[in-house]
């Protein structure tokens, strides 16, 4: 379920959405990682900018896909080298 702000920004900008949404498409097409693989950079990508609401959503994605919980811990230790303090345990 999408929080109520995010759908009204998304409903006020929706061409922007929905460009943002169709790039994403195209990208995630013309590369050679597999679901499961795109699905973990995305967790890492929202560990690293601590986007909570993200990292809880591609988490339950990635062990839907089969992630095992080393390999989710693995993304967010990665995303660790881009903070100044390494606390990559505060998915836990």
């Amino acid at each position: 379920m999408l929080p109520d702000q995010y759908k009204s920004i998304r409903k006020r900008f929706k061409a922007f959405f929905t460009a943002s949404s169709n790039l994403g498409k195209a990208a995630k097409a013309a590369g050679p990682i597999d679901e499961k693989l795109h699905t973990s950079s995305r967790l890492a990508a929202a560990a690293a900018i601590r986007s909570e609401g993200s990292v809880h959503s591609h988490t339950r994605r990635a062990l839907e896909l089969g992630a095992e919980p080393d390999e989710i811990l693995s993304c967010d230790h990665t995303a660790d080298k881009y903070h100044r303090v390494p606390d990559g345990l505060w998915l836990r």
